[in-house]
């Protein structure tokens, strides 16, 4: 579809291809340990009410993947282990590489290809991803439930494009905000709350719900729809996820 066939869109419309009656196969991966890792494509991090979108940032020349660096606030005191992945291309095409978060290094690719600061997206500016064939080093990040209490909290200013939210929000955003995370101490705390709060029985995974209602899509108005029904797919818990945490005081960013 819209995603795949003529690129990647940097805004979140997927009901229409998940609703598709055949999958198509996007790309294969071959891991050891039985890694099914998230893989990611871009980072939509700006949004304005409506849509989320992805921010315009120059490549860097000197970003090449032989040599990605570790997350932005991955402390050295947190175990980390390397794994390989294969990974061949079926039918994406699009300048954005399918790589594994976090991804240390990458093998095998055509063309030149190269990281961006942050969000550590891997994208190319003289060819795409068809029939590409490539090995990723995955970082396996493994920190403990103490270390992810104890961490200090995130600078406002440091990550305030991370918690941008238009002034004005229907107000069962913010009341849900308040009434989960108000037993939580801190911000992992506050995080695991909504997590487990979206993963919960009271919600439904459902491509037609949205549909049916009149809520597809990822801006407020469906959130706050979201959070009445309680039945949507992909685009409706990330997005919700990704605002609630924002609302909490938590960076935030679909990947």
């Amino acid at each position: 579809g819209n995603l795949f066939a003529r690129g990647v869109s940097p805004f979140i419309d997927l009901g229409r291809d998940l609703r598709r009656p055949e999958a198509r196969p996007a790309f294969h991966s071959l891991a050891r340990d039985a890694d099914r890792p998230y893989f990611t494509l871009l980072t939509l991090d700006r949004f304005e009410g409506e849509v989320w979108g992805a921010t315009e940032s120059t490549i860097d020349g000197d970003n090449t993947v032989d040599q990605l660096p570790r997350p932005e606030g991955l402390s050295d005191e947190i175990e980390t282990v390397e794994h390989p992945i294969d990974i061949v291309v079926d039918e994406v095409r699009t300048t954005w590489l399918p790589v594994p978060y976090p991804t240390t290094s990458i093998e095998g690719l055509s063309g030149s290809w190269f990281w961006d600061d942050g969000s550590l997206t891997v994208r190319s500016v003289d060819t795409n991803t068809d029939g590409q064939r490539y090995r990723a080093n995955r970082l396996v990040v493994e920190p403990t439930v103490g270390q992810l209490r104890g961490a200090d909290p995130v600078g406002a200013e440091r990550f305030a494009q991370f918690l941008a939210l238009p002034e004005e929000m229907p107000p069962i955003i913010g009341q849900t905000t308040a009434a989960v995370t108000s037993g939580a101490v801190t911000p992992y705390d506050a995080a695991v709350a909504i997590q487990s709060f979206l993963r919960s029985t009271d919600f439904d995974y459902s491509t037609e719900a949205p549909v049916e209602a009149g809520y597809d899509g990822g801006g407020f108005d469906v959130i706050a729809q979201f959070l009445e029904t309680k039945a949507g797919y992909c685009v409706h818990f990330a997005s919700t996820m990704a605002v609630l945490a924002r609302d909490a005081g938590i960076p935030a960013r679909i990947s």
